[in-house]
């Protein structure tokens, strides 16, 4: 003998899809939050760091100590920015999973690198089969170009590093500057 279920309505069959799918939902958008948050956070420290590394009274030392804080805060930063990345496009994909699930047409998740644009037609949502072209600033992923700017302040702080670390040790440098004294000395602050 078979038990027959009730017939329920959409949001009771899959209210506990529902539930979870909001949940995810939530956590994308904090995922989100939390990789513009690193970014901007990394700037923060990037020009503090900077600021000490170039200024015209900082030690040869400092300058050093301050190079190799921006090339840890700049490793730090992306490999945090990537790996909310993938915790974000993890839950989108559970999300994209859920929405199949529950037999819905269109997912709030998908991005047009993984659908068409949508039109309604008759009030019938319909995929179009071409997506407005990008300009060349929107092509790359933003996260890409924060990365890629991150990776220059990297790419500063090692040439202060390798100025500083000369001049730290005594050794002369072409970078010299002739000071009132008469004497000269290694100078790389803007």
């Amino acid at each position: 003998m078979t038990v027959k279920r009730p017939n329920l309505n959409w949001q009771d069959e899959h209210a506990n899809a529902i539930l979870s799918y909001q949940a995810l939902n939530e956590r994308v958008g904090d995922r989100d939050a939390l990789i513009w948050q690193s970014a901007a956070l990394a700037m923060t420290a990037q020009a503090f760091l900077l600021t000490i590394a170039l200024g015209h009274d900082t030690s040869p030392a400092a300058r050093s100590l301050a190079a190799m804080l921006g090339i840890a805060v700049t490793v730090m930063s992306v490999q945090l920015m990537l790996k909310h990345r993938l915790f974000m496009a993890t839950d989108e994909l559970l999300m994209i999973a859920l929405e199949r699930h529950m037999g819905l047409l269109v997912s709030a998740v998908d991005h047009p690198e993984k659908m068409d644009f949508i039109r309604a037609d008759g009030g019938v949502p319909v995929l179009i089969q071409k997506a407005p072209a990008k300009n060349w600033i929107l092509i790359p992923k933003s996260v890409h170009v924060w990365i890629i700017g991150l990776s220059l302040f990297a790419l500063v702080n090692l040439l202060l590093l390798a100025f500083s670390i000369p001049d730290a040790l005594g050794v002369p440098c072409p970078w010299t500057t002739k000071l009132p004294s008469g004497s000269t000395e290694c100078v790389i602050a803007l």
